[in-house]
């Protein structure tokens, strides 16, 4: 029968749980974490290794218990939506967690412009303020709970339906269905509610300036400026009404 440990399990952000019990300390995590070493920067795949340590004595050596090895097959559309959205002039970052290979080799896979593992989540939330700083307008997509202050800081915080729950409190948007070719919809959504914000606004300084001097010199009669101020504001929300049209 299993005994409960002697204190409840710790959680290192990015790193591993840690535990202990009946004099040894386990942590759980990859291996500059679990076992005070960095090989993990040499693993081709997310290794998590379970060590026992005397507590009370850091000199003395970690024993491996277990090691985990993960691998994880990118998903079919991830390659199509990262090259749509290069061609619409977009960087694309690779913040990971990772301390393996693995990052490195998946956006040499993808063509992703920038990538950095190893990252905590307080080093990806201060790259994306880094960014934000040079001007740049900064999408987030994330799923976990290390992702959840970067969702937070960034313009836009996009988290999976598979997701964390925190993740999903964090973020402004959800991809229902863990589909990330929806992104590219939202994404041309985005430039026509833009490009239709600009129409309206073109046209209604364009009617004031036309109609209200004259209205305010007596050239035109109160009622039909009026008027026109209506009809003006119905052809603006008929314009805007163009963005349910389904492209």
């Amino acid at each position: 029968m299993a005994t409960p440990f002697n204190e409840p399990p710790s959680q290192i952000a990015g790193s591993g749980v840690s535990a202990s019990h009946e004099g040894f300390i386990y942590r759980l995590g990859h291996a500059r974490f679990a076992c005070a070493e960095s090989s993990a920067t040499h693993e081709s795949a997310l290794t998590l290794y379970l060590t026992r340590q005397a507590l009370h004595a850091e000199n003395t050596p970690r024993v491996v218990l277990a090691c985990i090895t993960l691998e994880d097959q990118l998903r079919p559309e991830a390659l199509p939506v990262i090259q749509a959205l290069r061609e619409r002039g977009l960087q694309t970052y690779l913040m990971s967690g990772d301390h393996s290979a693995v990052p490195q080799q998946v956006a040499e896979a993808l063509g992703i412009d920038h990538c950095q593992g190893a990252m905590a989540p307080q080093d990806k939330q201060q790259a994306i303020e880094k960014l934000q700083a040079s001007g740049a307008i900064v999408v987030m997509v994330g799923d976990g709970v290390n992702d959840a202050p970067s969702l937070g800081q960034a313009h836009l915080g996009i988290a999976m339906g598979s997701g964390t729950d925190l993740a999903q409190t964090t973020a402004d948007a959800v991809l229902l269905g863990d589909r990330l070719p929806a992104l590219l919809p939202a994404f041309r959504m985005a430039d026509r509610t833009a490009h239709i914000i600009q129409q309206n606004l073109r046209w209604a300084v364009g009617y004031n300036l036309a109609i209200l001097p004259p209205a305010a010199l007596g050239f035109v009669p109160p009622w039909l400026a009026a008027l026109g101020m209506s009809l003006s504001s119905l052809v603006v929300v008929i314009n805007a009404l163009r963005l349910r049209q389904r492209q």
